[in-house]
């Protein structure tokens, strides 16, 4: 469900705003651009931040009942970091990384979030959204059975890791920004055309 509340504080909130009939006020107010880059970044950032505030959360709650790795890990002697290993003898650096990767789906899902409420006033087809589009992207690589290692969603759940989880990191920052400058782009374009024929208001 943590896809759903990354899309809370700030991808809702042009929802409310149409249904309030209060896009056309704050974009008088404070200008085309500055409202549509505004709403976008905003609400990209606060749904990463809350998909770090819920994995660690998860995380602490997890540990203080459960070992953090199982003992298959615990004669581990590998050259470099990886994931499962970290959490053994670097707890901190695996929290750390669980993070990282959290923050990267969840800019993902809020702004994911926020493009469709460019075509619904419905509070909850907004709130679902993310969670319903993580679904279908999964079973689609289940279908046409994407291997493991190429899967995104793979490496952003932190499932695969490649060579080490420092690089690992970089390949799944790199896929969120690409992701999130995709839909960064489209909803810009898809926001002045709106404001500029008068459906978005």
């Amino acid at each position: 469900m943590l896809p759903v509340f990354t899309a809370l504080p700030f991808s809702v909130s042009l929802c409310q705003e149409r249904n309030n009939k209060a896009v056309s006020y704050i974009v008088s107010r404070e200008g085309k651009n500055r409202y549509i880059f505004a709403k976008f970044i905003v609400s990209a950032i606060s749904g990463g931040f809350v998909a770090v505030c819920g994995t660690v959360l998860l995380f602490l709650m997890l540990a203080m009942r459960f070992p953090i790795a199982g003992d298959e890990f615990e004669g581990a002697v590998v050259s470099d970091y990886f994931h499962e290993w970290s959490a053994v003898y670097y707890p901190q650096l695996y929290i750390l990384t669980l993070s990282i990767l959290a923050f990267c789906r969840g800019v993902i899902w809020s702004s994911l979030a926020l493009c469709v409420s460019l075509y619904t006033s419905d509070f909850m087809v907004v709130l679902l959204s993310p969670f319903l589009g993580s679904y279908v992207l999964v079973r689609i690589f289940q279908i046409i059975r994407v291997p493991d290692m190429v899967r995104p969603d793979m490496i952003l759940i932190g499932q695969v890791v490649i060579k080490s989880s420092g690089l690992t990191l970089i390949i799944a920052i790199a896929i969120s920004l690409t992701i999130v400058t995709l839909i960064g782009a489209f909803f810009v374009g898809k926001m002045k055309e709106g404001l500029k024929s008068g459906t978005i208001y």
